[in-house]
């Protein structure tokens, strides 16, 4: 790759532009009547059905799709990419060799990269390190503002097998940084500079946050510290304050950016947090315009976009003034204010990202994908973006997949999904919305299920159902609202029935056989108790409470760890049979109900512990550390643990004392107390015409991973995940914790093969009428008996109505 002096040196030997080939896109609100479809598209469509042509047109509102552009340079990571005129663009790569960032020019070819080099006053080059990077204005000029830095000599090494023995400390503690704002012309020819000298207020730990910089005729446009905007001039290093956020904490954190709009005005974008009374924080921006004096006396306009590795509001093209990044797609802002839909990022298959205009309605982008494992960035692709053509979903099946909206639905697999291959596109629809000024999710949930129901009646079905809670798909499921999931198995040869994992299958069965939901991802929430008191991976409540009564004498915390309600609800969630969801019956009158009743109300109403206010914070510190070691002094006989090998270790070894102890489940008759806890159902609608593409998604988000973590329902990939902490080293608190052996995974992997039953899924209402309840004889005033029968002819009224 060439290396040039200058700008406009670079563009000469660039050649070739994008012809532009975009269309305006409708906005969301358009009536799909009023498209203007060639006649093209819509023979192209006429054999579609008309469920399927509206479906065709509603994705294809703002439907983009992407190229990769390829590079001719090496890297870490890009950053930076940004337009400076109608046919000049710059981006900023990180080299992996030097670790330095080098910026490079192109046109709208974007296929010849030239990187830029200019001078550096001699008088910077004396420190022992700088930094810098060029900022262009739209005329092609373009400034830095280099920060120089003097360690008193000391170099870092070059080799990484050195660092450990460098001098870090004596490194950092002798930094003095400086700051230069030096000015270019489009040429690349030094005009001014000057060094800056910031007074100590802006310095923080030797260093001046600097967050923004933009280039306005020949000087900087800065933000400096933690909530000034002010311009430098290069030429003497002067600046004046353009602007000040008024706050007492000089770390108050509020996000500013700036950038220019379509005419080359400069702006000032600043967040707006405001939080409600349920604490939930809402962001909105506030765009000024910068003029010398500083800011506009009004904001031009406040948005609901967002920021994405990069400025919310970016210079506009053609009609629009700016472009507004927003979670659902790209905005363009006209210069009446209004706003139109450019982009939809899910029916484009891409996450939110800033989008720099290379022409009408095309675009460029940096799309950075992350590690699943969340270690980092996996890869920065460069991508090019134009409009995508109703005409090429001729042959596409448009699968829904409908959700609430306070469950959501990963739309990284469905993006991942759509972009693997044009034969299917997923697209998600949700029921109802989530009040943010509230955060009643029990009504949420009960109003995003009327909604799904009305859809159900009106025949607006989807092809999947995901998200809902169990007792209503067992409910949806007698109604022949699902089909067999089994019978698509049983014709696949990657994803049959042997290719999961047996007690997953068998938990979600129906009572006829039938399988009607699958899951992307499970758990098994479990005790582990010592072998010296219990040696069985199952007991029965009456086991239970025979051990409990023989060990009261050593076990001194039996009662006043957990309230009676704690306990309640976990063993109530747990406890077979209470609620038949197929029959739509319940039995909380049983006489092992009414034991439950009775073994609960042996613990207290409230934590038996220290209150920080009245006992001090040295108390309740103690409490805790004492408590930390009850298990493992039998203080207390089980310990809540999830069924996995790093936590089964952290807490054998961490709270257990590393005695020998197994999993056991909750109290069973059946001899399977371990519950499955299963992560997200997804289910076929059987009136749905697309099936077998819809269980082509369902496989391809089962293959993907949870959404949630946990284990795969797939065996292969479970037993990967059972078997791959086996000889794991792990610390805590700089202590190594001994690794899990062959033999303990095994004693997992059998004990969750065990678990065939599900955990039990309590509606809020439910659960309010049996806390109601209980309480009553938690404090006297009933019997158990009668607490049991309440609640009983309660339930069965909730029960009813809601089948």
């Amino acid at each position: 790759m060439k290396k040039f002096l200058a700008a406009t040196t670079a563009l000469t030997l660039l050649t070739g532009a994008f012809a532009s080939c975009g269309k305006p896109v409708p906005t969301a609100s358009s009536d799909p009547s009023n498209d203007a479809i060639s006649a093209q598209n819509t023979e192209a469509t006429a054999e579609a059905s008309p469920e399927q042509l509206a479906a065709k047109k509603r994705i294809s509102n703002g439907m983009y799709k992407y190229t990769t552009i390829s590079v001719p340079f090496r890297y870490d990571y890009m950053y930076g990419l940004e337009k400076i005129s109608d046919n000049m663009f710059s981006l900023t790569y990180v080299s992996p060799d030097t670790s330095e960032g080098h910026t490079v020019i192109t046109d709208r070819d974007f296929k010849d990269f030239a990187e830029i080099q200019y001078d550096i006053p001699e008088e910077i080059k004396q420190y022992d390190s700088y930094y810098h990077m060029p900022y262009y204005a739209p005329d092609g000029s373009f400034v830095t503002l280099v920060t120089a830095e003097d360690h008193g000599g000391l170099i870092p090494p070059d080799d990484s097998e050195d660092y450990e023995n460098f001098d870090w400390d004596a490194y950092y503690e002798n930094t003095t940084s400086h700051y230069y704002a030096c000015s270019y012309d489009r040429d690349g020819q030094l005009l001014s500079y000057s060094e800056v000298e910031f007074p100590e207020e802006f310095f923080d730990h030797g260093f001046v946050n600097i967050s923004g910089i933009l280039s306005v005729n020949d000087q900087i446009l800065a933000m400096v510290g933690y909530n000034q905007l002010l311009r430098i001039n290069p030429s003497d290093g002067s600046y004046t304050e353009l602007y000040r956020e008024e706050t007492d904490n000089r770390y108050y954190y509020t996000e500013y950016y700036l950038s220019y709009d379509r005419d080359g005005k400069p702006l000032f974008i600043k967040q707006n947090n405001e939080e409600n009374d349920e604490g939930f924080i809402s962001y909105s921006w506030d765009i000024y315009e910068v003029n010398d004096n500083g800011l506009s006396p009004d904001p031009i306009c406040n948005s609901d976009c967002c920021a994405t590795n990069g400025s919310p509001v970016s210079a506009g093209y053609g009609e629009y003034r700016l472009l507004l990044t927003k979670d659902d797609g790209l905005y363009g802002l006209k210069d009446d204010l209004s706003e139109q839909l450019i982009v939809n990022w899910n029916n484009s298959g891409i996450s939110p990202m800033n989008l720099c205009p290379i022409g009408d309605d095309e675009f460029v982008s940096l799309r950075v994908e992350y590690n699943t494992d969340g270690q980092g960035a996996a890869s920065y692709t460069l991508i090019h973006l134009v409009p995508r053509n109703l005409s090429e979903l001729e042959n596409t099946n448009i699968i829904t997949i409908g959700c609430p909206a306070i469950y959501g639905f990963n739309q990284d697999i469905i993006n991942k999904y759509n972009n693997s291959q044009d034969k299917n596109h997923v697209e998600l629809i949700t029921y109802g919305e989530v009040n943010y000024d509230e955060l009643d999710y029990s009504t949420m949930e009960e109003n995003a299920y009327k909604e799904f129901e009305r859809a159900l009646i009106s025949g607006e079905i989807p092809d999947i159902v995901a998200g809902i809670s169990y007792p209503k798909l067992i409910n949806l499921s007698k109604k022949g609202v699902f089909a067999d999931l089994g019978e698509f198995m049983d014709k696949d040869t990657q994803y049959g029935r042997k290719a999961f994992v047996p007690s997953v299958i068998e938990c979600l069965s129906s009572d006829d056989g039938k399988l009607y939901t699958i899951t992307t991802g499970f758990s098994v929430d479990s005790k582990l108790i010592k072998t010296k008191f219990w040696d069985k991976p199952t007991w029965t409540l009456d086991d239970v409470i025979n051990l409990y009564d023989s060990h009261e004498d050593i076990a001194i915390h039996l009662y006043d760890g957990d309230t009676n309600r704690d306990m309640l609800y976990n063993m109530a969630n747990t406890l077979d049979g209470l609620i038949d969801y197929e029959k739509g019956t319940c039995e909380f009158n049983s006489p092992e109900f009414i034991k439950v009743l009775e073994f609960c109300n042996r613990f207290g109403d409230e934590y038996d512990r220290p209150d920080k206010g009245i006992d001090g914070a040295d108390a309740v510190q103690d409490y805790w550390t004492d408590r930390f070691t009850w298990f493992a002094r039998d203080y207390v006989l089980t310990l809540n643990c999830s069924a996995e090998g790093v936590r089964y270790c952290m807490s054998k070894y961490l709270e257990g004392g590393g005695e020998d102890m197994i999993f056991v489940g909750y109290p069973s008759d059946s001899g399977s107390g371990g519950r499955i806890a299963i992560y997200d159902f997804m289910s076929i609608c059987s009136s749905s015409d697309n099936k077998d593409a819809a269980w082509d998604f369902i496989t391809y988000a089962i293959g993907y991973g949870s959404m949630n973590g946990g284990y795969s329902p797939l065996m292969k990939v479970f037993d990967d995940q059972v078997y791959s902490e086996v000889g794991a080293e792990h610390t805590a608190s700089g202590n190594p914790i001994p690794p899990e052996t062959k033999e303990e995974a095994n004693m997992i992997r059998d004990y969750i093969l065990s678990c065939s039953t599900i955990e039990n899924f309590f509606p809020d209402a439910l659960w309010q009428i049996i806390d109601e309840e209980a309480g009553e004889y938690f404090t006297g005033a009933i019997t158990a008996e009668e607490a049991a029968a309440r609640i009983q002819n309660r339930a069965e009224i909730y029960i009813s109505e809601n089948q």
